[in-house]
């Protein structure tokens, strides 16, 4: 995060972050110039898109880059701007500010978006996004490493981590490079040994406002003390240049929680901590809870392995929660955040500085945060105090805009709320707070004027000379002014004033008509037009209907009572894929459920763009009531059978000019048109329902609808009625069961589509058996439900497949399920919603993205290359993170390619995950079925790491489709219950039949004895695959698979390489060839991927594989020759 202040931050008495609130007008919606402004800043985005090497993002973006760009940690600090600017490079940099500067184009610079304060990086115009500029370049003698500004913290100790060294940055995994260091400086856990951390900084690469790209040093003293805790107020910072330090590859850290009784004793620990410690590797921060939770938090850190004697001060407590421990910097640092899980709260940060401790200001701070945690219990909020002392690090200061040579030390303040309508309230008591407490530190002898207000934390009401002091802040605005003589910086996080309409009074003097222009009479008349003439039907919002649907249809139903002509008529508005917004006036078709629907042409400009955004928003207006009903959600296409169904309703006369009419064409004359319709006329009384492939309905499933009603006196009243977020979406189509499904059945089609290895039966299963047991069944046994989670002896030999050396589970760590088919959409039902955002593996089984997607969660694709052998690049990796990503999504070995995730490649999986708290999950349907036995990796729940879940089932591997048995299995426990917990939705318990044909399936006795079988199998049915492959290698090519039972093929056509129609060639083969497989850009690309891809399942019958390969063969000699 780079924090951008405005107007003369260093200059006036007031502090220039408020010109950002006070600037915006109550009524900017109705304000006539607000479109003319949008409307030219974006054609400012385009300019920049066509000038630089990065990329632009605009609202309708739908690969998550807009928002992922602009998301901050708390909601309450974003706003939505025209474009994401998403520079690439210096150049890149140069040229958009260049840029924004000729236009005077309000724009915000974005690094990590860990600020509190709204506008400080956000915008409503270009959001500058530096997410890109990630490099991480350690010099050869490890002296030193540049770090590029959309680099967070945790980035960077992950890159260094076993390096031997390592930086003075950030303490937790969310803040930015950028904002820790030109935000203040920067407090570290090493700051006791080495200062800030922008005194540790050997330069910094900037782009000056007039689009000049230079390096700041010690050459340039004037600058380099503006950039250490000035802010970014002097142009834009890409990389910073840091000295390095040595890092033990061990460190003691983590946190501690303990009873709120203990709060006197831990304040008088933490004080003797602080006067007693001569430990410089040894740091402590103590956090008072208030609000919902009030356990105290200790955090530990020592620079080194093992519990120093520096923390004696703490070894009478004891804790009822320590993650303290041995570990790696980069895992203890990635291990939590100081916002964590606050991204969808509102919130304000301030860091007030004292010169010491005393009980009495530690007895005052306890009081706060119980005072004000009871007045938080009742509104939903949380505050907390962070008292985080440090010995004297002012000794390493250098020259910086925050003056920090007197090693203050700070007490950090954080509360979190959930309502917009609160922000001033809790602002306001966060500032009383810091009144009295200042107040109180000041009695105490412990603060005074000198005392400043940490920058990167200080409320957004502070004004320079409280956050620099009268020196500084006045040095500070003559570098800035130096720098920046055309104050292009001043545009950062506000809009130019607005521009000022005059208007005549209503009545016009002769002398004024006389000068009039026509523009002006028009506007005069404009202004005597009346609006709002009463009188209006009385309101009473508490007799509504409580849910939104209801209350639409009372007010359309009072519209059509009062006489409003065409109440169902509407505006629609969308959005094209440059942002542009467009709007036109539909009619309704119904409202259920499922939202608000109306019906358009596939290929009308509104079609497409609903097609491609998938949101839109409908606006009904009835005049006569001054009522209006305002609603926006997502646009989510029904089915095409609902569609005919509307099709076949319209009159016979509007089906024809629908077909005829191609939406917002130029036409070359009216003729052709009436030519058309006289076609479209005749082919229409052959065919009624011709045109009806084009015909679509949507639905609006809205997320937030308002009812306006109007007084004349202009006191209207609004209710807004918000519908459950966590509400389900149109389910995604499944399009590769949808394909099997047409198929499956037929007589004589010989089945590569199915993926499972060759079934068996329960007197194979029992031929199998080392043992004379007499087979699975016990069938005297009373077929009650069973076990809810599945039988203790089924779930053991789960536990068991999921276990590894570093990590063993049990049965209560394991679920069973109704195949993995369940298991799968438990995982991601249960932990992934709409303010998530996930990545998945790609191409993967299309329940593993469809089913997030479908709860409203954004997912990123994590693209597999052939030329990789489809193995996860994981350099691709690190460009896919968001700041909401909770969830990896693997599948191995993978589904369509059968490739083989190894395990190194997983262990880095696991690391980059660990670092950054992050959920794994791995679809583990194939496991263990793997061709080279002594190759294959472990499970993914076998790494050591606690956030993994894997799934698994009896039906592929194993050879039992028949059985409906999956599983879930994860080392935590929390996420085994919140996947238990929706499993009780929809299952009481699995079959005891199956339960117990699983269990003898996965016994000693016979597990291994039914794997050699499988591996045997596909071992020998590769080979023929693979000479099948060989021998048609003009038109054929393929990815060896490691593991599972299928393969990835692409067909070409012989003379030209292109690829086939894999959808038509599948079509044709199970037609012609009686050969069943799936398409893959129908089953896996979505249409547009994968083209020429067909999926081949071979671990079926030997004899089976070779006919139907046979045939195949016989086709493509006869159908794709040269």
């Amino acid at each position: 995060m780079q924090k951008l202040l405005y107007i003369l931050l260093f200059g006036g008495p007031a502090v220039c972050q408020q010109s950002n609130k006070s600037f915006v007008p109550s009524n900017e919606d109705q304000n006539p110039m607000n479109s003319m402004t949008s409307s030219m800043e974006i054609q400012v985005c385009h300019q920049i898109a066509r000038d630089i090497s990065g990329e632009v993002y605009y609202p309708s973006d739908k690969t998550g880059h807009f928002f992922g760009n602009s998301q901050h940690a708390l909601n309450s600090s974003n706003e939505r701007s025209l474009c994401v600017v998403e520079v690439a490079s210096t150049e890149d940099v140069s040229k958009t500010i260049t840029i924004i500067g000729t236009s005077r184009t309000p724009f915000a610079i974005q690094s990590g978006g860990h600020t509190s304060n709204p506008g400080f990086s956000s915008t409503k115009g270009i959001h500058i996004s530096l997410a890109r500029l990630t490099q991480i370049h350690l010099s050869q003698d490890k002296s030193s490493v540049e770090i590029g500004l959309g680099n967070t913290w945790v980035d960077v100790y992950v890159a260094l981590n076993g390096t031997g060294v390592n930086v003075v940055g950030g303490r937790v995994a969310g803040p930015g490079v950028g904002g820790v260091t030109l935000g203040g400086g920067g407090y570290s856990w090493l700051t006791n040994q080495y200062g800030r951390g922008c005194d540790t900084v050997i330069s910094y690469n900037l782009v000056l406002p007039n689009g000049t790209a230079i390096t700041v040093d010690s050459t340039t003293p004037d600058l380099f003390f503006a950039l250490k805790g000035g802010l970014n107020r002097f142009g834009i910072v890409t990389s910073i240049i840091f000295k390095t330090f040595p890092q033990p590859d061990i460190v003691y850290a983590g946190h501690q929680v303990f009873d709120a009784s203990e709060v006197p004793a831990l304040t008088r620990a933490i004080q003797h901590f602080h006067e007693n410690s001569a430990d410089p590797k040894s740091s402590a921060i103590l956090t008072l809870y208030g609000g919902t939770d009030n356990q105290p938090v200790l955090l530990l850190f020592h620079d080194g392995a093992g519990r120093p004697a520096a923390f004696d001060s703490f070894n009478n407590f004891t804790a009822l929660v320590s993650t303290v421990k041995d570990q790696s910097f980069a895992s203890f640092t990635g291990s939590f955040s100081s916002v964590s899980n606050a991204s969808d709260k509102r919130g304000a940060f301030h860091t007030m500085s004292t010169s010491g401790y005393t009980q009495k200001f530690f007895a005052a701070i306890a009081n706060e945060s119980f005072h004000y945690g009871q007045i938080a219990q009742e509104h939903a909020a949380s505050v907390s105090y962070h008292i985080e002392p440090f010995m004297k690090y002012g000794k390493y200061a250098t020259d910086s805009a925050f003056a920090h040579d007197n090693s203050p030390l700070p007490l950090n303040l954080l509360f979190f709320w959930d309502k917009e309508a609160d922000d001033a309230f809790w602002r306001a008591i966060m500032q009383q707070s810091i009144d009295y407490l200042i107040k109180v530190a000041t009695a105490e002898g412990i603060s005074d004027t000198g005392m400043l207000a940490y920058p990167n934390f200080a409320l957004h009401t502070y004004a320079g000379a409280q956050i620099y002091g009268l020196k500084n802040t006045a040095r500070l605005r003559d570098i800035q002014f130096q720098y920046d003589p055309a104050g292009v910086m001043f545009l950062a996080g506000h809009r130019p004033p607005q521009r000022t309409l005059q208007f005549y009074t209503t009545r016009l003097d002769v002398a004024q008509m006389a000068m009039a222009t026509d523009d002006d009479v028009f506007r005069t008349e404009l202004r005597n037009t009346k609006v709002l003439e009463g009188p209006f039907p009385d309101l009473d919002f508490d007799q509504f209907p409580e849910n939104p649907h209801d209350s639409f249809k009372l007010w359309f139903r009072e519209a059509v009572a009062a006489g409003v002509r065409e109440p169902h008529a509407m505006t629609v508005s969308t959005v094209d894929d440059q942002g542009h917004p467009d709007a036109r006036i539909l009619i309704l078709k119904n409202v259920d459920a499922r939202g608000w629907q109306f019906a358009v042409k596939s290929d009308s400009p509104k079609g497409k763009q609903l097609a491609s955004t998938g949101h839109a928003a409908l606006t009904f207006y009835w005049p006569q009531l001054a009522r209006q009903v305002r609603l926006r959600g997502r646009a989510v296409e029904l089915s095409k059978e609902e569609s005919a169904l509307d099709y076949a309703a319209r009159p016979a006369e509007s089906r024809i000019s629908a077909v005829a009419s191609n939406q917002s064409e130029v036409l070359s004359d009216r003729d052709a048109l009436t030519r058309n319709l006289a076609e479209t006329r005749l082919k229409m009384s052959k065919d009624a329902m011709s045109g009806v492939e084009k015909w679509r309905v949507f639905t609006v499933a809205a997320d937030k609808v308002e009812f306006w009603q109007g007084e004349a006196s202009r006191l209207h009243h609004r209710l807004e009625s918000s519908i459950n977020p966590q509400a389900m979406a149109q389910p995604s189509m499944f399009p590769a069961e949808q394909w099997l499904s047409r198929w499956r059945g037929t007589p004589g089609l010989l089945n590569l589509a199915d993926t499972y290895a060759c079934p068996i039966s329960i007197d194979d299963l029992t031929n199998l058996s080392t043992e004379d047991d007499g087979g699975p069944l016990t069938t005297s046994s009373k077929l009650g439900y069973g076990s809810t989670n599945g039988s203790s002896e089924l779930r053991q030999s789960v536990a068991q497949l999921a276990s590894g050396p570093e990590t063993k589970l049990s049965e209560d760590d394991v679920i069973i399920t109704q195949g993995a088919i369940s298991a799968n959409f438990l995982v991601l039902y249960a932990l992934l919603g709409p303010t998530d955002h996930a990545i998945c593996v790609y191409p993967v089984y299309t329940q593993l993205y469809a089913v997030p997607e479908t709860f409203g969660a954004r997912v990123s694709f994590w693209r597999l290359k052939e030329e990789d052998g489809y193995m996860p690049n994981v350099q691709d990796l690190h460009s896919l993170f968001q700041r909401n990503t909770k969830m990896i999504i693997l599948n191995n070995p993978n589904n369509p390619t059968g490739a083989v995730i190894p395990e190194p490649v997983l262990r880095s999986i696991i690391e980059i995950a660990r670092a950054r708290n992050i959920i794994v999950f791995s679809d583990e349907v194939y496991r263990p079925l793997f061709h080279e036995p002594e190759n294959a990796p472990p499970p993914i729940t076998a790494f050591g790491y606690a956030r993994t879940l894997s799934t698994g089932s009896m039906s592929k591997s194993l050879s039992l489709p028949g059985i409906r048995i999956g599983w879930v299995a994860s080392p935590d426990r929390s996420l085994i219950a919140a996947c238990a917990a929706r499993r009780d939705l929809t299952t009481i318990s699995v079959s005891q039949v199956d339960d117990q044909i699983a269990t003898y399936a996965l016994s000693e006795a016979v597990r291994p004895a039914l794997l050699q079988r499988n591996v045997a199998l596909a071992r020998r049915n590769r080979a023929l695959v693979e000479a099948f492959a060989a021998r048609h290698a003009d038109r054929c090519r393929w990815v060896r698979p490691g593991g599972g039972t299928m393969a990835f093929l692409q067909f070409r056509e012989p003379t030209t390489g292109r690829p086939v129609d894999d959808e038509a060639l599948c079509a044709e083969v199970a037609d012609k060839s009686g050969v069943l497989l799936v398409p893959g850009s129908c089953g896996f690309g979505g249409g547009e991927d994968w083209k020429g891809y067909v999926r081949l399942a071979y671990v079926c019958d030997t004899a089976v594989l070779e006919e139907a390969l046979a045939r195949l063969s016989a086709y493509l000699e006869e159908h794709l020759r040269d």
